[in-house]
């Protein structure tokens, strides 16, 4: 009796399941969006100058040229569940204060991650997310490794901080995240919110006098659109607000601060992601896009970022 339940149970959840990604690709095609893949990968190469702060006394600010290589990929395991794997690669020319720079290479965090959409009602959904990138390079206090560290920084800077647990230099990143998306005719309204968490695994001596936290948060939040013309053209446009809620370093204040004397940095910085897709032939798409920093700690040229990316 019990394995007759058993079994009765396994094709309820098989037809219910079977029924949720009908009613997917129903809404997909009364929108007249493209019906989500079931593999995607990519491979992107975005390059730039960037600038950002640095938590040292006695370089406040760091520059460079980079190019940073990212690999993801993703996959649903069901209608509803889905994993994605991401690796960046960082090629930078840090400048010296003296003049020249300093060529440096160094890996991101790689990231797993897993995604369940727990709505699906009719052109709204919404999708929840917890990703874990474990630290290969840098140290927590970021001046004992400078050159290494800073490539990071650079490189999170240069995505406008919207990445930050892949660039944390020494810290674990766990980043539970929220998705809610709206499609209409040719047309998709999102927001996205990132949480994440940074526990600094690596650390080494900090300079005396900068403060090194074994845990730091971050808030990262954008609200954007993506439009279709003839399922062969994309544009996404989405601006990113970015703010330290607990952050990893503070410079320390003296007893008796000295005139002039350097303070910790701005926490925050506003940022516009574009992105024009481009679908060339069978799985295979071209992607042009551009970080753009408008606000707050960051500065620096656009970012451009070529892009190849295969759907099945």
């Amino acid at each position: 009796m019990s394995s007759f339940v058993l079994v009765r149970g396994l094709a309820a959840l098989l037809a219910a399941c079977l029924m949720f990604q009908g009613h997917a690709r129903e809404a997909n095609a009364a929108t007249g969006l493209p019906a989500e893949p079931r593999l995607e990968a990519e491979l992107t190469a975005t390059m730039g100058q960037a600038r950002t702060p640095f938590p040292s006394p006695d370089a406040r600010e760091i520059s460079g040229l980079l190019t940073t290589f990212s690999v993801a990929a993703a996959g649903l395991v069901t209608p509803t569940l889905s994993v994605s794997l991401r690796l960046p690669l960082v090629l930078a020319d840090v400048y010296l204060p003296a003049g020249g720079a300093h060529s440096t290479t160094s890996f991101g965090h790689p990231e797993g991650a897993l995604f369940w959409r727990l709505l699906q009602q009719g052109t709204l959904a919404a999708t929840v997310g917890v990703g874990v990138a474990a630290p290969v390079g840098g140290d927590a206090a970021v001046g004992r490794r400078p050159f290494e560290n800073q490539a990071l920084l650079l490189a999170s800077a240069q995505f406008g901080w919207r990445d930050r647990e892949l660039f944390a230099p020494g810290r674990l990143g766990l980043t539970p995240s929220a998705h809610l998306s709206y499609r209409a005719p040719r047309f998709i309204a999102f927001a996205h919110l990132e949480l994440p968490f940074l526990i600094a695994v690596k650390r080494g001596s900090p300079d005396e006098r900068v403060d090194v936290h074994s845990f730091a948060s971050t808030a990262a939040l954008a609200a954007g659109a993506t439009a279709w013309w003839r399922d062969r053209l994309s544009l996404t446009v989405a601006p990113w607000v970015v703010a330290d809620l607990l952050p990893a370093e503070e410079l320390r204040t003296p007893a008796t601060p000295e005139p002039n004397s350097p303070s910790s940095p701005a926490r925050w910085t506003l940022s516009l992601l574009t992105a024009l897709r481009i679908h060339l032939k069978g799985p295979l798409t071209a992607e042009v896009g551009s970080t753009i920093l408008l606000a707050g700690a960051l500065h620096g040229l656009p970012s451009l970022a070529l892009g190849l990316a295969a759907a099945w």
